[in-house]
């Protein structure tokens, strides 16, 4: 079984990764989008029940203070365009590592962990704009691949 769970800021708390994407966007010369969200990905594939999944996210993955989780993937309103981030298939990828030794030292039997980064340009992007968004500034396409939408490896 494959769980998703997603990392963000709390509403209370700016959001700084989302910030420095909104300026780069200008920087592009697209008029950036009113509110831009970011969130950190991580895919739990293994034999973990739901309970399992959601201790990892409570006790591992989210620090309380400044974040919140989301056990499956968040909806987005309308006027919204979603672009995930997903290192390839061999990729290395040092924090999913660190990740697999931390949950199993919490005693739970997991055979991968993947990381990817979302990110939620709330506003109004024509498609070709979200597109160059994610391969000009989002993504390197020689490790990373580009999904416009919420995606399960």
């Amino acid at each position: 079984m494959i769980h998703r769970i997603e990392i963000r800021a709390q509403s209370t708390f700016t959001d700084p990764h989302a910030i420095g994407v909104q300026h780069q966007i200008a920087e592009l010369g697209i008029q950036p989008p009113p509110r831009v969200r970011s969130a950190r990905l991580f895919f739990l594939l293994g034999e973990l029940s739901a309970e399992q999944a959601r201790q990892v996210a409570q006790r591992l993955l989210t620090d309380p203070v400044i974040e919140q989780y989301i056990m499956g993937d968040s909806s987005v309103g309308e006027g919204a365009s979603v672009i995930e981030v997903h290192r390839k298939a061999g990729v290395m990828d040092p924090v999913a590592a660190s990740a697999e030794q931390a949950i199993a030292d919490m005693g739970f039997a997991i055979e991968a962990v993947r990381t990817a980064r979302r990110y939620e340009l709330l506003g109004p992007l024509s498609s070709e704009q979200t597109e160059s968004i994610a391969r000009r500034l989002l993504a390197n396409p020689v490790i990373e691949d580009i999904h416009f939408g919420p995606y399960t490896p």
